[in-house]
Parts: C-alpha cells; sequence; structure tokens
C-alpha cells in the first residue's frame, strides 16, 4: 500500500515538473517573440537584457530581474534597494501604511509614490509578493503565487481586480515582470510541497 501512494506522489511530482517546464518555456518564447519581433508594434520598449533569465536557472539576482524588467533607473521617483537605505521617519510611513512584509521575504525595492516624498505612498516589492498603495486608495498586497489575474486597461494595470498605476510605460513592463515573478514563485512553491 504505501509503495503504491508513493508512486503516485511521484507521478505527481512529475506531472508537477513537466507542467513548470512548459510554463517556463512558454513564457521564454513569447518573451523572445515580444522583444525581438515586435518592437515595432508594442507600445513601450522591452529590454533585450531580460532575455538572459530565459533558460537560467533559479536562484539568480532578483533585483537585477528587476532592473533589467522594469528599468528601474529610468523613473523619475525615488527607489531604495535595502531598508537601511531609507530614512527612519520614511520606514516608519511606509511600515505603517502599505509595507507589511513577513519575516521570510527580502526586499527587493520600494518606489516612493507620494508627492512630499515621505513614503505615505508607494511601491513595495518583495521576493515573494509586491504591497502599494496609492493616492485615495487603500493598501493592496498580493503574493506572486495568488496572482490570478493581469490585465492592462488605458495604460492601467488591474492586478487581481486591484487598480494600479505609475506610469503606463512602468505599467506596461510590470505586468511582464509580475508574471516572470510569479512563475518562478510558482515553481519554488512546488519545491516545497
Amino acid at each position: 500500500r504505501f509503495s503504491q501512494l508513493d508512486q503516485e506522489q511521484n507521478q505527481s511530482l512529475e506531472y508537477a515538473k513537466s507542467e513548470l517546464a512548459e510554463r517556463h518555456s512558454l513564457v521564454a518564447l513569447l518573451e523572445f517573440f515580444l522583444v525581438m519581433y515586435c518592437k515595432d508594434l508594442l507600445p513601450f520598449t522591452i529590454d533585450e537584457k531580460i532575455l538572459r533569465y530565459q533558460h537560467v536557472k533559479y536562484p539568480f539576482d532578483l533585483q537585477q530581474l528587476a532592473e533589467d524588467y522594469l528599468q528601474l533607473s529610468d523613473l523619475e521617483e525615488d527607489i531604495y534597494y535595502s531598508l537601511i537605505d531609507i530614512d527612519f521617519d520614511k520606514l516608519e510611513h511606509a511600515t505603517e501604511f502599505f509595507f507589511f512584509p513577513e519575516s521570510s521575504e527580502h526586499l527587493l525595492f520600494i518606489i516612493d509614490l507620494s508627492i512630499s516624498g515621505n513614503l505615505i505612498h508607494g511601491l513595495a516589492v518583495t521576493d515573494q509578493g509586491l504591497y502599494w498603495k496609492l493616492p485615495l486608495q487603500t493598501s493592496h498586497k498580493v503574493k506572486f503565487t495568488d496572482i490570478l489575474k493581469l490585465e492592462i486597461d488605458k495604460a492601467c494595470l488591474i492586478i487581481n481586480d486591484k487598480y494600479f498605476d505609475i506610469n503606463p510605460a512602468f505599467n506596461f513592463r510590470f505586468r511582464r515582470f509580475l508574471q516572470r515573478m510569479a512563475l518562478l514563485n510558482y515553481g519554488d512553491t512546488k519545491k516545497r510541497n
């Protein structure tokens, strides 16, 4: 009886591995096609650097992945890559208004979206999910493994029916980044189970 259960579990694990490999292949193919053949058709540029992640096995530098996908250096907003770099008052605002990470999460970056630069509005991305608060909105948290719906609506990004907007170019790139991170975290979750 135990050998039958072991065999069924192994078959289930093999199916999950093949499903994950298929998803990785489809994402890689789509990204290659968009970057190489659709440059003139896309509303915003996608850097060719994202192609370096097609066949690289995780773990790799997730902050560099974010930079390559999102072109963060082109943003006008203040960006922080480490909690140590953030002024204490700003960090206190962020953790009071929108950034509520679990102890196992590692920060990739925080973008200050507040007009006054005090980090009461912003976007925080960790290795496991994202947290954001926009003016006149409540704060939101979405784990990458919980992303069910990503769509662009009038240049704004809708994440699981929650409104997100920095600017049209960032939103467009952020959607691709979220798809990649969801795929990485999906595989990581399967390994842990």
